[in-house]
């Protein structure tokens, strides 16, 4: 049929006197697919008339021959068919030219992980893949033939997007700033002006290099995937950031300053005793110990600050405050106070006035010794062990105390206190009604507990250890 229309084509232009040319015919052309100025060779037959041609039309310059055209894909072609037009007419390629893809822009130009970025051009269509400086992007949607949108995978790094279509692939003129990622960091501690190496993608241009919110004055960014910053002064235990011009990166973990104990108060004190440390760095404290020894109950109230109690067992020695950044030890020593012990005390009784010597521990610094709560007036110190106290007037059977800065002891067994028997050498008036003062005189009534008359009990009153008042009582007889 075609042949048939061209022949009567060609008998029409002869019958019209006019220049008879034949119609251009496209066979095939090579490459089929590729970029703006690929050149392409066209087969087919009477190309010779001076020909135009085009790509989906966009104009292509051409050099000819009889059977044979050479074409340039130019800038701004699409995909599509080429047409080849002469004196003779118009020939079209069976098959479309893929025209390799190309971006003119994306937005935004940096990100991080996960955005999501819109790319404009031309040729998108069947697009087989989108890559962020070579790593494939999870997942991309081809909107049209001028506009996709992907998502930055996962260690995409800084560099130019591609898209790659049967055509071929099309490279962006500019990069993409990936987001920075910290990865890791060593050391995990140290002190201030400590060097701390972060290791992670997409460094390159930092900005900056905060510790737990605090600039750090010096670092320097090795490469795209190392930094070595120095730890400023002022800073806190906390996160590392890392800022780009694609944005912000955290760590995963904490950086912690090791901590440092300036001063505590008091400088002693028994067990159970709290003590104020002050210094920096204490946020996360796991342990405080006195001279080895750990204490159960302590409280961080701030960076700054920590109170703790003295521990039982706990013995004179340097404080230690442990966190994750390390350990602290104090420059002095906390004297711990040990609480007195009470080990015998001899004699096991005795009257007001005789002496008692104690044995036992820790009896320096004695404060207070006590005959069952009544306080000895006169008590000597002899050493750390002995004591030698006064049984002090109105003492009853009961238990020893000695108290010191470091608490009290209570001795395990009661000590007896002895009373000289009163004796009576007379008493004035002789006789008298009921309700009658009457006036005893003798000695040791100091520790009187009772008087009576024939058996019934009477009120009285000690004017001393030698002289008694007391009332004839209703009953008496």
């Amino acid at each position: 049929m075609r042949v048939k229309w061209l022949l009567l084509s060609l008998a029409l232009c002869c019958l019209g006197h006019l220049a008879c040319a034949a119609v251009p015919i496209i066979t095939s052309f090579t490459p089929s697919f590729g970029p703006a100025g690929t050149v392409v060779t066209v087969n087919g037959s009477n190309l010779a008339s001076p020909p135009t041609a085009t790509v989906n039309g966009a104009s292509a310059a051409v050099t000819l021959n009889v059977t044979v055209i050479t074409l340039t894909i130019p800038l701004g072609a699409t995909s599509g068919p080429i047409i080849i037009t002469t004196a003779g007419g118009t020939a079209s390629s069976a098959t479309s030219f893929i025209v390799a893809p190309s971006i003119t822009s994306f937005t935004p130009t940096y990100g991080p992980v996960g955005q999501r970025v819109t790319l404009s051009g031309l040729n998108f269509t069947g697009a087989t893949a989108v890559q962020f400086n070579g790593t494939a992007a999870p997942s991309f949607s081809v909107l049209n033939a001028t506009t996709i949108t992907a998502t930055v995978p996962t260690g995409a790094t800084i560099g130019p997007i591609t898209v790659t279509t049967p055509g071929g692939t099309g490279i962006s003129a500019t990069n993409f700033i990936v987001a920075p990622t910290i990865t890791s960091f060593t050391p995990i501690t140290g002190p201030v002006g400590q060097s701390v190496t972060l290791s992670g993608l997409n460094f390159t241009g930092a900005t900056s290099v905060l510790f737990n919110g605090t600039a750090a004055t010096t670092y320097k960014v090795l490469s795209a995937t190392a930094i070595s910053a120095s730890v400023p002064a002022g800073a806190t235990s906390g996160l590392i950031t890392v800022t780009t011009p694609g944005g912000t990166a955290r760590s995963a973990t904490s950086f912690y300053l090791m901590p440092i104990i300036r001063a505590f108060s008091p400088s002693s004190g028994p067990i159970g005793q709290s003590v104020t440390l002050s210094g920096s760095y204490f946020t996360g404290a796991t342990a405080v110990k006195f001279n080895g020894t750990a204490a159960t109950n302590f409280s961080v109230l701030n960076d700054t600050t920590l109170t703790v109690s003295v521990p039982i067992g706990a013995k004179s020695g340097t404080l230690t405050v442990t966190t994750p950044g390390g350990t602290a030890s104090t420059a002095t020593v906390f004297t711990v106070i040990p609480a007195p012990i009470i080990s015998t005390f001899t004699p096991a009784s005795g009257s007001v006035g005789n002496s008692v010597s104690i044995t036992g521990s820790n009896f320096t610094g004695v404060t207070s010794l006590q005959f069952n709560g009544v306080v000895a007036t006169k008590f000597t110190v002899m050493s750390a062990t002995l004591l030698i106290a006064f049984v002090p007037g109105g003492a009853t059977t009961g238990k020893i105390t000695v108290t010191t800065a470091g608490g009290t002891a209570t001795s395990a067994n009661n000590f007896t206190v002895l009373y000289p028997k009163p004796i009576i050498s007379a008493f004035t008036p002789l006789s008298g009604p009921l309700a009658q003062v009457v006036t005893i005189s003798g000695t040791n009534f100091a520790w009187a507990t009772a008087i009576s008359f024939n058996g019934t009990a009477a009120t009285f009153t000690v004017l001393s250890a030698t002289s008694i008042t007391a009332t004839v009582p209703s009953a008496a007889t």
